[in-house]
């Protein structure tokens, strides 16, 4: 049985970032996409897991801007917040490239 450290590398990227819902209940939170602040009312957040700052590697969304998590992952697609197999394997094989994304 073979062993590809690049599949396994790609999977591990592809697994880091998760999505999730939450209601603040005392602090207000800014909706990177409109820039309101909301307390009280469901947001979503994308973190990149593999990271020790998670703060600095999150984004947030509010219900208005998007009425499900499927809604919330396309935009962040679209903002290469998350990563995609042909980036991470061009990553792989060129570390360099990491700087432009």
């Amino acid at each position: 049985m073979e062993r590809n450290p690049k599949e396994k590398y790609i999977k591990y990227f592809m697994n880091s970032i998760k999505i999730k819902t939450f209601i603040p209940r005392v602090f207000w939170y800014r909706c990177d996409k409109c820039g309101m602040e909301y307390r009280r009312e469901l947001m979503y957040k994308g973190i990149e897991e593999d990271t020790f700052f998670r703060d600095e590697n999150s984004r947030i969304g509010c219900c208005h801007c998007f009425k499900n998590s499927e809604d919330f992952k396309r935009w962040l697609n679209e903002i290469n917040f998350l990563y995609s197999e042909e980036y991470l394997s061009e990553l792989y094989d060129n570390p360099s490239i990491r700087w432009r994304r």
